[in-house]
Parts: C-alpha cells; structure tokens; sequence
C-alpha cells in the first residue's frame, strides 16, 4: 500500500524510483543531488538519512520534528510544527515549498551547506557517540 502511494506521487517529471539500492550507489546519489527535502510528520529519534545528507553537502530542508534539530544543529533550514501549523496546512506547505525554491536558486544558500554539512556530519563518529555517554554509562546506578 505505501509502495503503490509513493508510486501515484512519483509519475512526474524528474521523480524516479529507485528500489532498495546499495549503500555505495546510495552514496554515489546524495553526491549528484542538490538537496534534500524531508517534510517530516512524525519525531525522529536520530535520522541517518539527515546525517548522509549532511555528509553529502546537501541543501536541506526539513521540519524540526524529534532529533532533527540536534543532529542537524546549523545545517540547514528547517520549519517549525505547531497544532495550528503543520504539515497538513497550505501555510506550512507554501513555507517549506518557499524554503526548497530558495535554496535551488539561492548558490550562497547551498555553498554554506556544501561547507557546513560534511564538518557537521563527522562530528557524529562512534568515538564522539562514546564520549557523549561515557559519564552516564560509568555512572553507579542506584537500586
């Protein structure tokens, strides 16, 4: 059922469907791409696919939903989700539409991001991941 939704949006003009495709040809995507549009709905909890984009120097657009803004802390632009302004209203979408337009005509925009994300990216290392946690995991936990 979600296969056949995405296949009725994606029967447009420059909109393929890739199928599941390895990490390397994955890679090898994000690098021919000038952004990466991500209009979440729901709350990520870390969001990979930010982290690629960030690394692939994307221009992204996105919503501040969940962990989005933290991992993606600088990077990017991002529109806010309220109870009266979200996804679902013609204002939200006229503002995240405006935020894609200026980042693909706006080259300042996307040179920021080519710079910006790929520093931001590396800063997500399993070594950093450890740091992070180190204090909390060391720490005696009181029964």
């Amino acid at each position: 059922e979600v296969r056949d939704k995405i296949m009725s949006v994606s029967m447009q003009p420059n909109v393929q469907w890739r199928g599941k495709i390895s990490q390397t040809e994955l890679a090898k995507e994000l690098l021919s791409a000038q952004m990466w549009a991500y209009p979440a709905t729901w709350y990520e909890e870390f969001c990979i696919a930010a982290l690629e984009a960030m690394a692939a120097g994307l221009y992204i657009v996105t919503s501040d939903r969940g962990a989005l803004p933290e991992v993606l802390g600088p990077v990017g632009d991002r529109v806010g989700v309220t109870n009266r302004l979200h996804p679902g209203t013609k204002k939200w979408q006229k503002i995240f539409t405006g935020l894609i337009f200026n980042g693909l005509l706006n080259t300042e925009e996307k040179g920021i991001n080519r710079e910006s994300g790929p520093a931001r990216a590396a800063l997500f290392t399993w070594d950093a991941s450890y740091e992070a946690w180190k204090s909390l995991v060391e720490q005696p936990v009181a029964v």
